[in-house]
């Protein structure tokens, strides 16, 4: 699922691989053409040195003015450290977006519970860290930049989703196992609402632990998955006393947040749970839309058949 080729850390890899040094030639260069603004960046420092040198000195750009008692011996003065991070921050802004974007779209809470993702974030440090440790990597810029991508990562929240799946009762003439066979038959019947194999529906029901979890494929009219039938879907369960849940269990997302996934397989955001849960009941108490009715309809008659 997660794809480490395509990171912007590897393209700053290919960077420091085959471009850092021409970059850092054309740079000096662009400093000679700039000269004479320099001149005045060297007066505002209180020094008058006409002549000048740029030496590469572990990776900045140091001034050596030159004197004739000691040449290129006089006072060293610090990198012009405007200079350069503004020319790389132009020349390769399109790169430091897309990392920006890339960090960003990390920030998410639909992946911090994905299977695998907290192994992924580390691998993505292994890539910044190869970055800080390259021999190209000299500048004060770069070191900070990738480290702060580092940081970045480090910021996202490092969760593990507990199992939490549900608990379905005995009724007096089946056990849970028969039930939940006859309620994932029907609930795949075309079009399905269901996605998953019937060994992970059932996991999901006797509070075992599941992999992939159920995906949920009725939709609403704007395409989004439709949360309100699954807690419909509950709701019916519930009320026919199959479903084992407490006052606390009733308030919690918890549990459907672990069991049901969007269709990608993603997990749903827990606001979108709640919301959901608060049109549910508001709902309820005007009634069923007509909009909805036959699904609704479908998931009544299916659960007064077990």
């Amino acid at each position: 699922m997660w794809n480490l080729q395509n990171t912007p850390f590897v393209e700053w890899l290919g960077y420091l691989d085959n471009l850092h040094d021409n970059d850092f030639e054309e740079f000096k260069r662009w400093v000679y053409r700039q000269r004479n603004l320099s001149y005045k960046w060297l007066e505002e420092m209180g020094l008058n040195y006409k002549d000048f040198s740029i030496a590469d000195d572990d990776g900045l750009i140091i001034w050596y003015p030159d004197t004739e008692n000691e040449p290129k011996k006089g006072k060293k003065i610090t990198a012009d450290k405007y200079l350069y991070e503004n020319y790389l921050k132009q020349k390769h802004s399109r790169l430091l977006a897309a990392s920006r974007v890339f960090l960003n779209n990390l920030k998410n809470e639909e992946k911090y519970y994905e299977q695998n993702f907290q192994l992924y974030l580390q691998k993505l440090k292994e890539q910044i860290k190869a970055l800080l440790n390259h021999t190209n990597c000299k500048s004060k810029f770069l070191k900070k930049l990738f480290s702060s991508y580092s940081q970045a990562i480090d910021s996202i929240p490092q969760k593990n989703l507990t199992q939490d799946s549900f608990n379905l009762k005995d009724l007096p003439s089946k056990k849970p196992d028969q039930i939940l066979k006859e309620l994932y038959t029907g609930l795949r019947n075309s079009p399905p609402l269901i996605d998953c194999t019937e060994k992970e529906f059932i996991n999901a029901f006797t509070g075992k632990s599941v992999k992939e979890g159920i995906k949920w494929l009725a939709k609403t009219k704007k395409g989004d998955p439709n949360i309100h039938l699954i807690i419909f879907l509950l709701d019916c369960l519930y009320n026919k006393s199959l479903l084992s849940l407490t006052e606390a269990d009733l308030e919690s997302n918890s549990k459907i947040l672990y069991t049901f996934k969007r269709p990608t397989g993603l997990f749903f955001k827990r606001n979108d749970i709640k919301s959901s849960k608060w049109r549910f009941r508001d709902r309820m108490k005007q009634g069923l839309s007509n909009e909805t009715t036959h699904t609704h309809t479908r998931i009544k008659l299916l659960i007064a058949s077990l």
